[in-house]
């Protein structure tokens, strides 16, 4: 069976999923699928000149199986890396003395407060070679919240832990060319949520002291009742700042408000 006309083969074997066929070998190949155009010589060398640039790639995960499950993926987008897998726990010591290109972090289901990529990031931040190392979260609950959460915590990308092996080759090589991996489907509510949303409003903001300051938290993922607590205010009070900063900047959900308290800075 011949290859798919608009798709081109990096080389390295398929991990899972259907995948096109390679003409003449008779093997799987991982592929890359350009949509309605066709692929030339020249955009094969730059994706792969763009790719040889990532020479070392760390995966942390909690299982031995979510780290392997990345690992292929990972090859396969930056063909020329080292690939290391390591328990979380490890980070910290790992990171001490690694210089990655990216790292890839497998957030457990159970980590509902996102705490592994909060500290991942946290260490991060503390090593200026790490600074702007592109910081993938994989979450299995992909609640608008929880991405949200996830880039708040310092993830400067996001994708769903049920996309197939050549969705996630695709996401991450965007990471090669200096763009986000995101998985196609949180990418579109994304856009969705902008398009609803409507154009951003200036730096100055119509809410008062108090009501940022409950902003900033709720945009931290507090609940209404963890807010009251930090800020010595009953939970009816905080309830109804929310009301006031959900009328006053145009959104109707938390998503949105952790949006908008990223934008202004609140979150950083």
């Amino acid at each position: 069976m011949a290859a798919h006309p608009n798709c081109f083969t990096t080389g390295h074997p398929l991990i899972e999923g259907p995948g096109f066929w390679v003409q003449g070998t008779g093997r799987r190949f991982e592929t890359v699928f350009i949509s309605e155009c066709d692929v030339t010589p020249s955009i094969a060398q730059t994706t792969e000149a763009a790719s040889s640039e990532i020479t070392q790639v760390l995966i942390f995960g909690a299982t031995r199986p979510d780290r392997a499950r990345l690992s292929g993926p990972a090859r396969s987008a930056f063909s020329k890396a080292e690939v290391t897998l390591s328990d979380t726990a490890q980070a910290p010591a790992l990171l001490a003395t690694a210089q990655p290109d990216v790292i890839l972090l497998d957030v457990p289901a159970s980590d509902v407060d996102l705490m592994h990529l909060r500290r991942l990031a946290k260490s991060m931040r503390h090593r200026a070679n790490l600074v702007d190392t592109p910081l993938i979260a994989v979450l299995d609950d992909c609640e608008d919240s929880r991405i949200v959460t996830a880039f708040s915590c310092g993830a400067t990308g996001v994708i769903k832990r049920s996309d197939p092996a050549p969705l996630i080759v695709m996401a991450l090589a965007q990471v090669a060319h200096g763009g986000v991996a995101l998985s196609p489907d949180i990418a579109t509510r994304m856009i969705a949520h902008f398009q609803r949303t409507g154009p951003m409003l200036g730096t100055a903001t119509p809410l008062t002291a108090r009501e940022t300051d409950v902003l900033r938290l709720i945009g931290q993922g507090l609940r209404v009742a963890d807010a009251a607590t930090a800020l010595d205010l009953a939970p009816s009070t905080i309830a109804c700042h929310v009301k006031s900063i959900y009328r006053k900047l145009g959104i109707n959900c938390r998503a949105e408000a952790a949006f908008q308290a990223a934008r202004l800075g609140l979150l950083s």
